[in-house]
């Protein structure tokens, strides 16, 4: 038997075959009927996974990570780069320091 997805990237899932529970329905609806849209869900829920497949729809579309899914055929947005930023990193002591850290990711994915 496969192993059930344990990953937060969407990637990873499909390189080792697991098992994905295809939510992508939802995600196309997600975008296409809000402009913004706040993740609040309990740990282990699944946020991270979400955000790195829209992502992975946004910066490489469907091909080849999507083959298989409902979203495969409907999705027709252009591509676009994705900023990743990961707050863990960042400064929580400091202010200036969290302001340096911020705009030097910024920099870097300019």
């Amino acid at each position: 038997m496969k192993l059930i997805a344990q990953s937060e990237n969407i990637e990873n899932i499909v390189e080792k075959d697991s098992i994905y529970v295809d939510k992508t329905e939802y995600i196309y609806n997600l975008t296409k009927d809000f402009d913004r849209v706040f993740f609040s869900r309990p740990r282990r829920f699944g946020k991270s996974l979400t955000l790195n497949t829209i992502g992975t729809l946004f910066e490489k579309g469907v091909d080849p990570y999507f083959k298989g899914t409902w979203i495969y055929d409907k999705w027709d947005q252009d591509k676009y780069p994705v900023l990743h930023l990961s707050f863990l990193k960042f400064s929580v002591n400091d202010l200036t320091d969290f302001k340096r850290e911020f705009c030097n990711e910024i920099l870097k994915f300019a």
